[in-house]
This record gives C-alpha cells, sequence and structure tokens, in this order.
C-alpha cells in the first residue's frame, strides 16, 4: 500500500506539472492571440487622412496643398538616395505624395508668368494686362513697378520698367515672381 501510495504521488506530482506546464503554453497563445486580435484592428482601420487647418487664406483653389504638397516632394528629393536612411520617412512621403493629386493651378501661373517675362527688356501694357487677367495688380512710378496678387501686399515684386542688364531681366523677374508667390 505505501508503494501504491507512493507511486499515486508521483504520478500525481506529474500530472500537476503537466497541467502548469500546459497553463503557462495557454497563456502564451492567450497572448499571441491579443496582439494578432490588435494587429487584425489596426489593418482593418481606415487610413488616416491629413487635415491642414490654417488661418491663411489661398490666394487661388489648391495653393495651399498644392505647397505643402510641393515642399514635402523637394524633402523627399532631398534625403539621401541610400534606402537604410530614412526608409520610414521615405514611405510616408511617397505614399502621401502617391495618394494626393495637386491642383495644378500654381503650376499654370508658373508656366505663365515664365511665358510672359522670357526674354524682358522693357515693361508695357501688353504685360500689365496679362498680369492682371491673371490676377495681380500693379502700380508704377516711372521707373518701377509693383507687383502684388489679389490684394495681398504682404507679397509684393519690384520689376524695373527699364532694366539695366536686359540680358538676364527676365530670369531675374520670374525668379522673384516664384520666390515670393509660389
Amino acid at each position: 500500500m505505501a508503494q501504491e501510495n507512493e507511486a499515486l504521488q508521483v504520478a500525481l506530482h506529474q500530472q500537476e506539472q503537466e497541467c502548469k506546464k500546459l497553463q503557462s503554453q495557454t497563456e502564451q497563445q492567450a497572448q499571441e492571440i491579443a496582439q494578432l486580435r490588435e494587429q487584425l484592428e489596426w489593418y482593418r482601420k481606415p487610413s488616416s487622412n491629413l487635415e491642414f487647418r490654417t488661418g491663411e487664406r489661398g490666394l487661388y483653389e489648391g495653393e495651399i496643398r498644392d505647397m505643402i504638397l510641393m515642399i514635402l516632394r523637394q524633402h523627399l528629393e532631398s534625403l539621401p538616395a541610400d534606402p537604410r536612411d530614412y526608409p520610414r520617412r521615405k514611405d510616408i512621403l511617397r505614399d502621401v505624395l502617391a495618394h494626393n493629386s495637386r491642383h495644378g493651378e500654381m503650376d499654370q501661373l508658373r508656366q505663365n508668368i515664365r511665358q510672359l517675362f522670357q526674354g524682358y527688356t522693357k515693361w508695357n501694357d501688353r504685360i500689365g494686362e496679362e498680369l492682371r487677367h491673371l490676377g495681380f495688380q500693379y502700380s508704377t512710378d516711372g521707373e518701377h513697378c509693383k507687383v502684388t496678387w489679389r490684394g495681398d501686399k504682404r507679397y509684393t515684386v519690384t520689376i524695373s520698367t527699364t532694366p539695366g542688364d536686359k540680358k538676364n531681366a527676365g530670369h531675374t523677374v520670374i525668379q522673384n515672381f516664384n520666390q515670393t508667390f509660389f
């Protein structure tokens, strides 16, 4: 009987050890399941939408959105080419740029300014009318013309009506417009 009792105690001890082992495995699997459920919920959530709030009013349709997308593209292009450098940042920037198209009015305005001032050597009424048509206002004082956009005097480009450097005058005016307005 003592031998039987001892055998039963050994068997009971082995069963208890096996039960503890199975309980530990069950707890680990429950944690893994919870983590997988959490990941699944994360993947089920819709992708985030970015919303930009600003007190600044756009001077044309899509201006602020176009400018932000242009800045993001410039930043992406400025990052090192090595795929090991900033991989997450690059992926996010590429994804934002791929899923958000630019309005395009900025590009059209830049092209119109480029065409208008390419080869510029002297101010004339045709240039003034074209600028008005594009939404700019201007005033001349004889030697210079001050151009503002849609009445916002914070952004002004001054153009020499008779530039001394006729060879580079158009390029300089185009560059000033791009730096000031675009």
